[in-house]
């Protein structure tokens, strides 16, 4: 996604990108059949959906690195577009 995660002064993140992040959570921890072990693939630019971390992981991976290029629809995270 192309979200400006830091603010101008690069102080923080903006608001745009963790509320994205907090929505991108909530929907994917109600997602019980996609936990394993309470964990969930991680879509940062790092992990690329390959690794399964904990919510406060991923929330912290994603506001760090942000969303892999190119994830538009949640696809491993039972997103329908």
């Amino acid at each position: 996604m192309d979200i400006n995660r830091l603010l101008p002064d690069r102080s923080g993140y903006t608001k745009e990108l963790l509320d994205g992040v907090n929505q991108f959570d909530e929907f994917t921890s109600r997602q019980i059949e996609l936990l394993n072990g309470g964990k969930y693939r991680c879509p940062c630019a790092k992990c690329k959906n390959r690794v399964y971390l904990t919510s406060n992981e991923v929330k912290m991976y994603l506001a760090y690195k942000g969303f892999m290029e190119g994830y538009w629809f949640w696809i491993s995270h039972r997103e329908i577009p």
